[in-house]
């Protein structure tokens, strides 16, 4: 088979029909591209003299798609390999698979394949890629052009998106030489090729804001492979200061090792234990050896118990501290010594979630400057009886945050209170957890009033007074007066109880009526006591104890009605409630109700008149008109006596 050039291989093809080859320079390969398609399966194959797989010359689409399977380059290489350039150059017009592709705004190389005549990708410098992408483009996207342009149309190439297959570097080996952001070499980094089509290129000037770098440190430390030894990374900011986390702290060195020449950083979320640690850190160049990196603050985040074991170091730095936050589940206690509460208070107010303090071995003389921190909510005092003594009633004030009271005294320390500073000032001596004795200073034998509480919960206490003296009970209930009595040193017991549970404990509070000194009904209403005749003389002491409003309801017969002395009754709502009438009743006492309930008076009826002028007379009268009964109230006037349980039984009024 012969071997023609272009022009020969047109001649020879007009006389014969004999297969043969072509051997000539692109520029006439493409000139005549027209006529070699025309020339069919005559025409063998097409090699392209002095060219190494490429044909720079500008061809037609079809032109290439025809002549692709048959071009070789001048060392035989071809048989269907993709190549050609089917149009290069601004404001050129290609019509191209059928579709016509207007392009005045960039320059475009499009690379098709020759077997099925679709577009691959194509080839664009960097400036073009975005416009080319937002002009509704949707071929992929290969980037041939200078590290300055690639690096100064870095966001539009990142912009570009998954479109963007490639950016490869004109003139470069395996380096990207110009400045590039953190965010930018992060996504074009997969990307990037050198001249000769290695990937893996390394960008030798990284710089960025501080905020921007510490935002994305764990990306630029996972292509640590891609960024160049020495001082390839560095922060625009003036202040020159990273904001990272522990962790990133420890793992991204590889970022830091890089960054020049000099920054300072703060460490969120250190453990407590590696506080001092990274404080002292310093991060060295991986390029001399040089320090390149402090850290200038940190912020804590730990749990209370391991912020506690390390509050005293961490006071050396608390200057450093911007912050400390503690991980408990709940609002946690952080239990100092009253000295920490000064030393390390620096520390502790770094402390920005809720906490509570709990302060042990304090003096009595600091107690009150210390509850003014409103996180001291327990307070442990370690001070002599003497001191004790002379803030009573100031520790009194705030016993409720006394966790205890340790007295340093040697041996068993007497404190001498007066009985009403025993009183007052109970719940402060039961916090003392040492031995000591309680010396009362009254003259003669004082008298300790304690409420019903205090009493209960101070047996112990009571237990420490070697002087004699009587106890006061305030607030108590009925049923615990039987108990109450068996202290000898109770004299007198004030009740503050139901109307049903002082009538209930009647006979109890009668045989102790000389240690009453006065019972308080709770019942909201104005309460009422029924008892017997009986019942009222016997506990007669007991009903003019009560302070307060009652109603006393004496249920008897007429016969015991007119036998008690309701006189003695200091009471002034009393009523009678009579359960058989076979006697006349004559009451000399101001009576308020009269009721007949428990008296059947069917048929009956009642006159009720003027007793006397100033009493009243109420008269039971059968149905033939004869009286059989009288209820004479000489204190009582008509206007004042209420007649109750009357029934259907009709009453006259005279």
């Amino acid at each position: 088979m012969s071997t023609y050039s272009v022009s020969n291989a047109l001649a020879f093809a007009q006389t014969s029909t004999t297969p043969f080859s072509i051997y000539d320079t692109d520029a006439n390969i493409a000139a005549n591209a027209d006529a070699l398609v025309k020339l069919g399966t005559q025409l063998t194959f097409v090699q392209i003299r002095n060219s190494y797989k490429t044909l720079d010359s500008t061809i037609s689409a079809a032109d290439a798609i025809a002549l692709a399977p048959k071009l070789m380059d001048h060392y035989g290489n071809g048989a269907n390999y993709v190549s050609g350039v089917l149009s290069k150059g601004h404001g050129t017009a290609i019509t191209f698979n059928h579709c016509f592709i207007q392009n005045t705004q960039f320059g475009v190389t499009f690379h098709t394949d020759a077997l099925t005549g679709n577009v691959s990708w194509a080839t664009i410098d960097a400036a073009g890629a975005l416009p080319f992408v937002q002009a509704g483009f949707t071929t992929p996207l290969a980037v041939f052009d200078t590290d300055a342009n690639i690096a100064a149309n870095a966001d539009a190439l990142v912009k570009a998106g998954g479109q963007l297959n490639t950016v490869q570097i004109r003139n470069s080996y395996k380096t990207l030489d110009s400045t590039i952001s953190a965010a930018d070499a992060i996504a074009l980094a997969p990307k990037l090729m050198d001249d000769f089509g290695n990937y893996g290129v390394v960008f030798q000037s990284i710089i960025d804001t501080a905020q921007n770098i510490s935002a994305h440190i764990d990306q630029l430390e996972s292509m640590a492979s891609q960024i160049a030894k020495g001082w390839s990374i560095g922060i625009s900011d003036s202040q020159n200061h990273l904001s990272l986390t522990a962790a990133q702290y420890a793992n991204d060195l590889s970022v830091l090792q890089n960054m020049g020449p000099i920054y300072t950083m703060t460490i969120a979320n250190v453990s407590a234990a590696n506080a001092a640690t990274v404080l002292a850190s310093k991060v060295l160049s991986n390029y001399n050896g040089s320090v390149v990196g402090t850290v200038s603050a940190i912020s804590l985040l730990d749990s209370t118990a391991n912020v506690l074991t390390k509050l005293d170091s961490l006071q050396a730095n608390a200057a450093k501290l911007s912050g400390i936050t503690l991980t408990d589940k709940t609002t946690p206690t952080l239990a100092i010594k009253a000295s920490q509460l000064i030393n390390d208070s620096a520390v502790l107010a770094k402390i920005g979630t809720a906490y509570k303090l709990g302060v042990s071995g304090e003096s009595v003389a600091n107690v009150v400057t210390d509850l003014k921190n409103s996180h001291v909510t327990a307070i442990g005092v370690t001070d002599s009886a003497a001191h004790v003594l002379t803030k009573l009633d100031s520790l009194q004030a705030n016993a409720a945050k006394l966790s205890g009271i340790t007295l340093t005294d040697s041996g068993i320390p007497t404190l001498a209170v007066s009985a009403q500073q025993f009183a007052n000032d109970a719940a402060v001596l039961a916090k003392i957890g040492t031995a000591y004795k309680l010396a009362l200073t009254d003259k003669g034998t004082p008298t300790i009033t304690l409420t019903a509480s205090q009493f209960s919960q101070d047996t112990a206490l009571l237990g420490k007074i070697s002087t004699p003296y009587n106890l006061g009970i305030s607030g108590e209930l009925a049923t615990k007066v039987a108990v109450d009595v068996k202290n000898s040193h109770v004299t007198t017991i004030g009740l503050v109880d139901s109307a049903a549970n002082i009538s209930a404990n009647l006979s109890v509070l009668a045989s102790n009526l000389g240690k009453l000194s006065g019972i308080t009904l709770t019942d909201k209403a104005t309460p009422t006591l029924s008892l017997t005749a009986a019942q009222v003389t016997g506990d007669l002491g007991v009903l003019n104890a009560i302070k307060s409003p009652y109603l006393l309801s004496v249920k008897d017969t007429v016969a015991n009605l007119n036998s008690l002395a309701l006189g003695g009754v200091h009471n002034s709502q009393i009523e009678i409630m009579p359960t058989s009438l076979l006697a006349t009743l004559t009451e000399n006492t101001q009576i308020t109700n009269l009721n007949l309930s428990q008296i059947n008076l069917t048929g009956f009826s009642i006159t009720e008149k003027v007793y006397h002028g100033t009493g009243t007379e109420v008269d039971i009268v059968n149905s033939k008109g004869v009286i059989t009964n009288q209820l004479l109230f000489t204190h009582d006037t008509e206007s004042q006596l209420h007649l109750l349980g009357t029934g259907s039984a009709v009453v006259h009024v005279m």
